[in-house]
């Protein structure tokens, strides 16, 4: 059950970091929030309330990344851990597919039209596997002239599925691929390695070094670019606010069009705030920090 305190409720259930959180509209009303830890869990919950519903377990090693995907035909999750992607059934908990890889995964995405499913990793590479076939052989994205130690941090689908978004762990700036082609579309640069991205509102927003960046989603353009009091891990836009989290353990809401600090949250000595994301109404957020509490804040 999770702790209500005024406008903020602790999510107790996790022991170890928490590497990402992601929400989804519930059909039956409201929200689902998902997240994922290097306790070798991810645990979904009641977005609103932060009540538990279920814990997908059966992970061999720190679960890294998480996805949902709920549409008229499928209520499915799906996690990145170790050397796989699973995929889960949401209603019953049960384990539908396990996507193996030879290397590390450490992202995930379901696609707008939840057909495929990407994952990326070790080797700067994605795979893109088509949910019909999840076992096939899948598409593959490779950026083959440089290091192959690095690993794909995040990956994102846009423009109808056919623009493919990613970070690296080992190279700044953000890289856009061209689905068809398989090739790379556009980098967008950033002075430090990318450490979360969300698309939103129009937006692709980045963390990176101690900067937040927001770019047009449809022509790639900088809209807005602004310096953090501390180094930021995450950062989550809705409407004219966005709100960003980082290594002094605080979350702070800033006007979007002029980066003006609004607010600032110190919900506890839980360690630095690994990830933030805006409910789908903007009505609250989620944060998850390194002690592994996932705190869920109204506004």
């Amino acid at each position: 059950m999770a702790m209500a305190h005024a406008h903020t409720v602790v999510c107790p259930g996790h022991e170890r970091s928490i590497m990402d959180l992601c929400y989804s509209p519930d059909p039956c009303g409201g929200s689902l929030l998902l997240s994922a830890s290097m306790d070798r869990r991810a645990i979904l919950r009641d977005g609103e309330c932060g009540d538990w519903i279920r814990t997908f377990a059966e992970q061999t090693s720190s679960v890294w990344n998480c996805s949902l995907n709920i549409t008229a035909t499928a209520s499915t999750a799906a996690t990145a851990s170790h050397c796989n992607a699973k995929i889960w059934d949401l209603q019953t908990g049960r384990l539908l597919h396990i996507i193996q890889s030879r290397n590390l995964v450490q992202s995930c995405a379901f696609s707008k039209n939840g057909h495929s499913l990407l994952t990326g990793g070790l080797g700067y590479t994605i795979r893109i596997f088509d949910l019909e076939h999840p076992h096939g052989k899948p598409e593959i994205l490779r950026e083959s002239n440089k290091p192959q130690r690095g690993s794909v941090l995040t990956a994102a689908w846009l423009h109808n599925d056919q623009v493919i978004l990613s970070t690296c762990s080992l190279l700044q700036g953000v890289r856009l691929w061209d689905r068809r082609s398989g090739k790379i579309l556009r980098t967008l640069e950033t002075e430090s390695i990318v450490r979360s991205s969300e698309l939103s509102q129009g937006y692709i927003t980045t963390a990176a070094g101690s900067t937040v960046t927001f770019w047009d989603e449809t022509d790639f353009r900088c809209v807005n670019r602004y310096k953090m009091p501390c180094m930021v891990q995450s950062a989550s836009l809705y409407g004219n606010k966005f709100i960003a989290g980082g290594d002094d353990g605080l979350v702070r809401l800033f006007d979007f069009h002029t980066g003006e600090e609004i607010e600032q949250s110190n919900m506890g000595d839980f360690g630095t705030v690994l990830c933030v994301r805006f409910s789908p109404d903007g009505k609250s957020y989620a944060a998850g920090f390194e002690d592994g509490t996932v705190i869920i804040k109204k506004l």
